[in-house]
C-alpha cells in the first residue's frame, strides 16, 4: 500500500532589512529550520487585474480578484511597462567649435579619439550653423578642447562574437589601432573600442566589448575629422513635458525607447510636477513625439566591496558590457545610473563612481520597456506553446509577458521564437502586441467595502497603473547554485544562512529552494525536507511526481530512499533524468511498498478486507498474533 510522503514547505518574507553577517529576519511563524536549503522566490500569476487608483490603502481594480477571502490572503504584485508621451523638450545643445568644420555634417557619428576611446560614447550631430559650430545629440564624455573628433564612416556588418573576438562580413575595412563603432539605432548608448589585433581568418580582437553588439549590427570606422577648439553647454538638469505623469516616481530612471531599438542612455527623475518631469540631466536625442520608459530591476546583487568606479559582486556576469546599472533600496528608488565597461568573474568596473554606494547595498541592472509583436503561432498552444515573434532578442528566458491581462512565463528564447511555460491564451492572435511585465513582490490584500477595491497593508510599495493577482505558483529567482544558501543556524524569526544570499532586500520572500539533482559521488540526489518523517530505510521504492514551472511540464520518476537524518531524506534517482526543478509544493511522493505481513498490517490499521476465492475454499485466517514482536512473520515492527 503507497504511503504519501508529507513533504515541507516553507515560506517567510524579510521584515528587517538584511546585513553582511548573513542574518536575515523574517516575520514571526517561520518554519524555516536548520539545513534546509533556501533561496529568493517570486510569486507566479495568470490574471492580473490592474490599480486605476490608489488612495492610502484602498486600492481600486479594473477587474476583481479571484477568491479573496475576507480575512486577506497574500497576491503578487508588479507592473506592466511605465510609459509616457513627450509633449516637450526644451533645447538644450551641446556646442563644439573644431578648427576644420567642413568635414562635420548634420547626421554625422562622432567620437573622441585617442586614448582609451572606448572610455566616451559617440554623439549625433545634429546641427551645423554657418559658422561652423556644431551641436551635438548629447554631451562626449570628458571632451575638452585639443581632443580629436574622429567622424564614423560605415564599414560592414558583425557576423559573429566571441567575447572580445568578432568577425564582420568585410574585414579588410578595418585595420589595427582602427575605432570601432556599432551604428544603428541609439548609438549614443555605445561605446567605441580599438581594434588590437587581426587574424589571418579576419578575425577581429577588440581592446573591449561594444554595448549592444549583435550578429547584422551595422559597424563603421572613426577616421579623424578635426581638434576640438571650446566645448560649451553642459548636460545638467532638464524639465520636459509628457501626457502622463503617473507611471513615474522621483528617482525613477527613465530613458528615450523605441520599438526594436535599444534604450538611451538612461537619467534620474529628480521632482513630478503635473505632466512635467524635471530630470537629472538631458535624454539623448529626446524630442517631442518620443516615448519615454522608466526602468525595471529584475536582476540584482549584493554589494560586496566598493573602490571607487569598481564593484565587487557574488557574480558579474549577471551585469553584461554595456548594461546600466544603480544602487537601489526596497522601494526601487535609484540612484544616479553607471554604465558597466567591463565585467569578469566577481568584478564590474563602470564608467563612473555610484555616489553613496557601500557594502551590503544593492545594485540593480537596468530593464527598459519592451513590447513585441506576434508574427505567428506555429503549433498547438497547449502542447508546443511556442510564439514567433518579430523582433529578435527583446525577450528572453524567465521574461515574463502579457497580453492584456493575462500573465505569463517564458521557459526558452531562441532568436524571434519563444516557449511559454503555460498553455497559450485563446486570445492570443496574430499581430497582438506581448509586453514584458516585472512581478516585483507580494502584499496582503482584503475585500474593501466597495466592489473592485481591495485594502493593501503596504500601499507605498505601489502606484497606479501595478497590477495585483492571485497567486498560481512559485518560483526561484536565480537558478542554479548561485541562488541558494543552507541554513546554519536558526534563533526565533531569525536564519543565519551560507553563504549570503545574493540581493535580498527588506519585504523579499525567503522560501526553501527549488528541488534538483545533486549529484554526491556521480549519483544524482533529491534532497527533501519533511513535515513528518516516516519509517523509511534505505532502498525503499518511491514514486515522485513533480511539476516543472519552469517548463510547464509534469513529471515521474521512481526514485529510492538513500539515507535520512531527523525530518531529511535523501532520495536517489535511478538513471540520468533530464533535467528538472521542482518546487517543493508542486510535489507528491509516495512510498511504493510496506514491508511486512500483509495481515500484520490490516489488524495494525484496523482495515476491512472482503476475501474472495474460487473453488474450495481454504480455512480463514485466524487473527495474526504477535504483531508487537519484531521476529513475528505477522509483525509491521521494524528491526
Amino acid at each position: 500500500m503507497p504511503e504519501s510522503l508529507d513533504i515541507a514547505d516553507s515560506k517567510a518574507q524579510v521584515t528587517d532589512a538584511p546585513t553582511m553577517d548573513r542574518t536575515i529576519v523574517l516575520n514571526p511563524g517561520t518554519l524555516l529550520v536548520e539545513k534546509d536549503l533556501v533561496a529568493r522566490l517570486l510569486p507566479m500569476a495568470e490574471r492580473l487585474s490592474v490599480i486605476q487608483t490608489l488612495v492610502g490603502g484602498i486600492a481600486t481594480l479594473d477587474v476583481a480578484l479571484n477568491d479573496l477571502p475576507q480575512v486577506g490572503k497574500l497576491v503578487a504584485f508588479g507592473n506592466l511597462p511605465r510609459v509616457a508621451k513627450v509633449t516637450f523638450v526644451p533645447a538644450s545643445p551641446i556646442i563644439v567649435t573644431v578648427d576644420t568644420p567642413g568635414s562635420f555634417h548634420e547626421g554625422d557619428v562622432v567620437v573622441r579619439l585617442g586614448d582609451h576611446p572606448e572610455n566616451a560614447p559617440p554623439a549625433v550631430i545634429t546641427s551645423v550653423d554657418d559658422s561652423g559650430t556644431l551641436e551635438f545629440s548629447t554631451a562626449i564624455t570628458g571632451l575638452a578642447a585639443g581632443d580629436t573628433l574622429g567622424v564614423v564612416h560605415p564599414a560592414s556588418t558583425v557576423a559573429t562574437i566571441a567575447g572580445l573576438d568578432i568577425t564582420v562580413a568585410h574585414p579588410a575595412q578595418f585595420h589595427v589601432m582602427d575605432v570601432a563603432v556599432r551604428l544603428g539605432s541609439a548609438v549614443e548608448t555605445s561605446t567605441p573600442a580599438m581594434v588590437v589585433g587581426k587574424r589571418a581568418d579576419g578575425t577581429l580582437a577588440l581592446s573591449a566589448g561594444i554595448s549592444g553588439l549583435q550578429p547584422e549590427s551595422p559597424l563603421g570606422v572613426a577616421r579623424a575629422a578635426g581638434i576640438v577648439q571650446s566645448v560649451m553647454g553642459s548636460p545638467g538638469e532638464v524639465t520636459i513635458q509628457v501626457d502622463n505623469d503617473a507611471p513615474f516616481r522621483a528617482k525613477d530612471l527613465v530613458a528615450k525607447i523605441t520599438q526594436g531599438g535599444m534604450p538611451s542612455v538612461p537619467v534620474r527623475v529628480k521632482t513630478i510636477n503635473t505632466r512635467s518631469l524635471t530630470l537629472s540631466g538631458a535624454i539623448s536625442g529626446l524630442v517631442s513625439g518620443d516615448t519615454i520608459g522608466a526602468a525595471d530591476f529584475r536582476v540584482r546583487a549584493t554589494v560586496l566591496g566598493v573602490a571607487d568606479k569598481t564593484v565587487t559582486i557574488a557574480d558579474a556576469t549577471v551585469f553584461p558590457t554595456g548594461s546600466v546599472v544603480a544602487g537601489i533600496n526596497d522601494v526601487f528608488e535609484a540612484s544616479l545610473p553607471a554604465v558597466v565597461k567591463n565585467s569578469s568573474g566577481n568584478t564590474l568596473t563602470l564608467d563612473q563612481k555610484i555616489e553613496g554606494l557601500g557594502i551590503g547595498d544593492v545594485i540593480g541592472l537596468c530593464a527598459f520597456p519592451a513590447m513585441v509583436q506576434v508574427q505567428s503561432i506555429p503549433g498547438d498552444r497547449t502542447i508546443d506553446r511556442t510564439i514567433m515573434l518579430r523582433d529578435s532578442g527583446v525577450v528572453h528566458a524567465l521574461d515574463v509577458v502579457s497580453a492584456p491581462s493575462w500573465l505569463a512565463l517564458v521557459s526558452e528564447a531562441t532568436g524571434s521564437s519563444i516557449r511559454l511555460a503555460g498553455a497559450i491564451p485563446s486570445d492570443l492572435g496574430v499581430d497582438a502586441w506581448l509586453a514584458i511585465a516585472t512581478v516585483r513582490g507580494v502584499v496582503e490584500a482584503k475585500p474593501g467595502t466597495i466592489s473592485n477595491t481591495v485594502v493593501v497593508d503596504q500601499p507605498s510599495r505601489l502606484r497606479e497603473g501595478d497590477f495585483l493577482a492571485s497567486i498560481t505558483g512559485w518560483r526561484q529567482v536565480m537558478a542554479g547554485s548561485s541562488g541558494i544558501a543552507l541554513i546554519e543556524a536558526v534563533n526565533g524569526n531569525k536564519i543565519t544562512v551560507s553563504p549570503l544570499l545574493d540581493g535580498v532586500m527588506l519585504n523579499d520572500t525567503i522560501g526553501l529552494a527549488n528541488v534538483t539533482p545533486l549529484t554526491v559521488i556521480t549519483l544524482p540526489l533529491l534532497w527533501l525536507r519533511l513535515k513528518m518523517m516516516p519509517d523509511l530505510r534505505p532502498g525503499d521504492e518511491v514514486l515522485l511526481v513533480g511539476l516543472d514551472r519552469l517548463q510547464g511540464e509534469t513529471r515521474s520518476m521512481f526514485v529510492s530512499v538513500w539515507a535520512t537524518s531527523n525530518n531529511f531524506v535523501l532520495l536517489a534517482l535511478q538513471g540520468a533524468p533530464r533535467a528538472f526543478a521542482f518546487r517543493p509544493e508542486d510535489i507528491s511522493a509516495s512510498v511504493l511498498f510496506v514491508r511486512g505481513s500483509a495481515l500484520g498490517m490490516i489488524e495494525k490499521q484496523d482495515l476491512f478486507v472482503s476475501w474472495l476465492a474460487c473453488g474450495d475454499p481454504d480455512p480463514m485466517p485466524k487473527p495474526c498474533a504477535g504483531v508487537d514482536v519484531s521476529d513475528s512473520p505477522c509483525s509491521q515492527v521494524k528491526e
